[in-house]
């Protein structure tokens, strides 16, 4: 990869809520299949989903139920106690033994017979070296998917604003932004007006841009923003 030009000591990681997503993804495929014959797992999804300190009372009273019917000998059960194996993996001391707990959890798995839980082991397999990186690197990269989320959220609301206010609109929507430091005078205006066809506007489309932020954040923008936005005029 180009980054390795940039960055020679870089090493891909696996962060475990993208191996877990793998694995629920896989547990969850299970789940459907068998309630197709078994009505007894219908309308139960997130209890073979949410860890167990998530669980309401009911989910796990529901839980206890499935588990005390082993006689029943439930394919989801099992996948859901190899997703819970494996989380519990994450907890090794050391590097040797999340390695071996890993090709212990590997070879279970991979020879299940459930191939949505053995087509989860291949997905592991073929991105072993990442994963295990991870026990060195404890990356875990769940504050950039948030920003992500927002910024994503954000290139929606900024349809029909243009392009080169998608870059402010991100900012406000993610910048911690002091909104008591304003010009209260500029904002009267904007809080008050909106453009009519053939009324002056100092910019129309930078207007248009508080517009946005006053329907978004129900909050006046900062001054500097409005003195950046405004000084292209």
């Amino acid at each position: 990869p180009v980054i390795f030009n940039y960055l020679p000591n870089a090493r891909i990681t696996f962060d475990k809520f993208h191996v877990m997503k793998i694995i629920n993804g896989s547990v969850d495929q299970v789940r459907r299949e068998e309630a197709k014959t078994n009505p007894i797992l219908k309308k139960t999804r997130y209890i073979f989903l949410k860890n167990e300190d998530n669980l309401t009372k009911k989910q796990l009273e529901k839980k206890q139920e499935l588990l005390d019917m082993k006689d029943l000998n439930l394919k989801s059960i099992t996948a859901l106690q190899m997703r819970e194996n494996f989380q519990q993996i994450y907890h090794a001391e050391d590097k040797k033994t999340f390695v071996a707990l890993l090709e212990s959890w590997y070879l279970w798995v991979s020879q299940s017979g459930m191939t949505p839980m053995e087509d989860a082991a291949k997905t592991i397999k073929n991105h072993w070296d990442g994963i295990v990186a991870w026990k060195e690197s404890q990356i875990n990269n769940g504050i950039l998917e948030g920003l992500n989320s927002v910024v994503q959220a954000a290139k929606r609301k900024a349809r029909g604003y243009g392009r080169k206010h998608f870059k402010t609109i991100a900012y406000l929507m993610t910048g911690k932004l002091d909104f008591t430091k304003i010009n209260k005078a500029l904002f009267a205006l904007i809080m008050r007006r909106s453009p009519r066809s053939g009324s002056h506007c100092p910019n129309e489309p930078e207007f248009r841009v508080f517009r946005f932020v006053r329907m978004t954040l129900q909050k006046p923008v900062p001054s500097q923003i409005a003195s950046q936005i405004f000084s292209r005029n």
